[in-house]
């Protein structure tokens, strides 16, 4: 298997349609980037997004148990570490003192878990028919 397959110049592309196509959609990411700011293409143009939010519309409609970010407001102590570590940019800590950790932009990675120094955010699998104290029903 050759990994470097037609990529001499450094980019897999062998006509000049290929290559005008190729720095096409570098040139609106990078505008993007720069008009909208960190994850401009995710927030504006990405084309998972309407499954994602389908996916977890369906799954709460059907009840069916899935991975959840469970919020302790009580722990926070308002330190942000969450909101500088989210890869979606979302205000993470205000999700927090709120109690609830849903939003439809949030891609489940878990970084806010990870990075919170008194674990105020917690990774659980559970189904939406028995909610925690915290948690709302759709």
């Amino acid at each position: 298997m050759d990994f470097f397959y037609m990529t001499e110049h450094g980019i897999s592309a062998s006509s000049l349609p290929g290559i005008i196509t190729y720095f096409g959609i570098v040139f609106l990411i990078t505008i993007l980037a720069l008009l909208i700011g960190k994850r401009g293409m995710c927030h504006s143009i990405c084309w998972m997004a309407p499954f994602m939010i389908l996916g977890n519309k369906l799954r709460n409609a059907l009840h069916i148990p899935g991975l959840r970010l469970q919020p302790e407001p009580s722990s926070c102590i308002n330190c942000k570490q969450c909101n500088k570590k989210c890869p979606m940019s979302l205000d993470v800590n205000n999700m927090v003192t709120a109690g609830d950790m849903r939003n439809s932009e949030c891609i489940l990675c878990g970084e806010c878990a990870d990075i919170c120094p008194k674990s105020a955010i917690n990774l659980s699998f559970h189904n939406t028919k028995t909610p925690t104290s915290t948690e709302k029903i759709e």
